[in-house]
């Protein structure tokens, strides 16, 4: 977990937790680009130059939710830009939705990246939270649990 290239990350001593990485960025290109084959080759061959010439994460995390889930979230997040385009953005959010897990945990086994899903449907954010840091210790446990001494 000693990696990050992204604004939103925090810093637990060593280790970098990032809330986006890039992957997810290539999945959002990949919906937005989907019209556009030229920008999407070009966008797709700059994230693998970028995965051969950077060092994975560690470990991915994917929280996975069903639609009515991720509607909620985003009108409690309250983003008015997401809210107020919410009807004419509804095809966007569901094609990415839909593919949302199933990508990323495919770039994960192509990059070879350690990776757990986490169901959130039913969870609060500190059952959420909790899931989260036992599946990071499990991984250190696994491998590297020299790190715990």
């Amino acid at each position: 977990i000693e990696h990050a290239y992204d604004a939103a990350q925090k810093y637990a001593g060593r280790d970098v937790i990032v809330d986006r990485d890039i992957i997810e960025h290539w999945l959002f290109a990949m919906v937005n680009l989907k019209h556009d084959k030229i920008k999407w080759q070009f966008y797709n061959n700059l994230y693998n130059s970028y995965y051969t010439e950077h060092q994975p994460p560690d470990l991915y995390i994917i929280l996975s939710m069903t639609w009515d889930t991720f509607e909620k979230r985003i009108f409690e997040r309250g983003r008015n830009v997401e809210i107020d385009n919410w009807e004419q953005n509804m095809g966007y959010f569901k094609d990415l939705h839909k593919s949302y897990v199933s990508k990323l945990q495919a770039q994960c086994i192509i990059k070879d990246i350690k990776y757990v899903i986490i169901p959130v449907d039913l969870s609060e954010k500190a059952t959420t939270l909790s899931n989260a840091i036992n599946a990071i210790n499990l991984f250190i446990d696994k491998y590297n649990p020299e790190r715990n001494k």
